[in-house]
């Protein structure tokens, strides 16, 4: 028997991690009767639109904030033209108004290609905003069918109307074209630093004299959608470090399988639509035992669970990086206040740290309350990507990022 096959070595996991949104402390500021909570509506951050819960309504502002109570189904509109409903949660996007709808479903696309086409500065990317005059002109339209296989024939005198009432170009993106803008949205708003657990609870073979158990630091990169993740096994004293092989798709609910090549250990997991952002699932990894007949297989395994370390939800820059020994989380708010988290990864537990970021945003500073943990950052020009030094470790990290807002 080998007794050292459950020590996890170097073994890539695939944590595509956790749900939606900031950490809720950029919520729109002020008394709030109990119960309420606030959500945002994100094909980019989305104002203008309309919205009603039953028990109150108004319009999304800049960021696309929306207030609702718990369990209400939030239903979202432009003028007569009734995009869908949702549960009311911290985020919202066109994705949750098709029920099992895809990130490259039609009636996805169209709902966002519709909100792309109306956008004043004909520059979602920077956010989309529906202006006044194109809400009070939408009073006017008739409901979009958006299950049609021509979306160009079904908007003709829509997008007539938008450059009438305003100016604007309101051209229509191509199918592709959205489902990469919806894709970079979900990827920024899934990006973030994952810490968490895993255990062993079952295996089908002799070797039940040892029960794997550990931390995990996940890391989603909101470029790519690629995940990497690192951690350690408290009973095998061992540090391991993983590798994204898969993107995390955006068919219906996002889900994610992944596995070691090398091992051949697999996850998967799903995401939960709570306050808090976390994913859940499964593992296993083959290992054989030796016989005098010759080597045997067997299989362990047991569960994972990670949740999301809190951002700003009004963060205009999320920087997010990891490596063996530590992950960094850190928020940029429009003023250059940086907040956010460094994790040892072989501990799991996450230290707060302060900050700022230069005028020009090419360098950054942050440190936690006692000066104990200081950190730097600087861009690199070429790439547009920072390069993290935490002071006392001897790698330079280099950090993905997005913009939330």
């Amino acid at each position: 028997m080998h007794s050292s096959r459950k020590i996890f070595t170097l073994l890539p996991l695939f944590l595509s991690l956790a749900a939606c949104g900031g950490g809720g402390s950029g919520e729109p500021t002020g008394s709030a009767p109990t119960g309420l909570r606030f959500g945002q509506f994100k094909d980019s951050n989305t104002a203008g639109l309309h919205y009603d819960t039953g028990t109150r309504s108004g319009i999304t502002d800049e960021a696309g904030w929306f207030s609702y109570e718990p369990g209400e189904k939030v239903v979202f509109a432009v003028g007569n033209v009734v995009l869908g409903s949702a549960p009311g949660k911290p985020v919202v996007t066109p994705q949750d108004l098709v029920p099992g709808g895809g990130s490259g479903d039609t009636e996805v696309l169209n709902r966002v290609r519709f909100l792309m086409m109306l956008d004043a500065d004909g520059n979602p990317d920077n956010g989309i905003t529906i202006s006044p005059e194109v809400r009070q002109a939408a009073n006017g339209w008739s409901q979009v069918d958006f299950t049609t296989g021509d979306l160009a024939l079904e908007l003709a005198d829509i997008m007539s109307s938008a450059r009438e009432a305003d100016g604007g170009t309101h051209l229509l993106p191509g199918a592709t074209e959205a489902q990469a803008h919806l894709e970079a949205t979900l990827y920024c708003a899934l990006a973030g630093i994952y810490t968490g657990s895993f255990i062993e609870s079952w295996d089908d073979g002799p070797d039940t004299d040892f029960t794997d158990s550990g931390f995990f630091t996940g890391k989603l990169d909101p470029d790519s959608g690629y995940v990497t993740a690192s951690g350690y096994s408290v009973p095998g004293q061992q540090a391991f470090f993983a590798t994204g092989i898969s993107k995390v798709g955006f068919d219906g609910e996002p889900e994610f399988v992944s596995g070691d090549t090398t091992s051949g250990a697999t996850f998967r997991g799903r995401f939960a639509d709570d306050d808090i952002p976390e994913v859940t699932g499964t593992w296993e990894r083959p290992y054989l035992v030796g016989t005098p007949q010759g080597p045997l297989p067997y299989k362990y395994g047991g569960e994972f669970q990670a949740e999301r370390l809190p951002y700003r939800a009004e963060a205009t820059l999320l920087i997010v990086a990891l490596d063996e020994a530590f992950g960094v989380t850190l928020d940029v708010d429009a003023d250059g206040r940086i907040r956010g988290h460094v994790v040892d990864t072989s501990t799991g537990q996450p230290i707060a740290v302060e900050g700022m970021m230069d005028e020009g945003g090419g360098t950054f500073s942050v440190e936690d309350d006692n000066g104990l943990i200081q950190i730097s950052g600087q861009r690199n020009d070429a790439t547009g990507d920072y390069e993290i030094t935490i002071a006392g470790h001897d790698q330079v990290l280099r950090a993905d990022h997005c913009n939330p807002n």
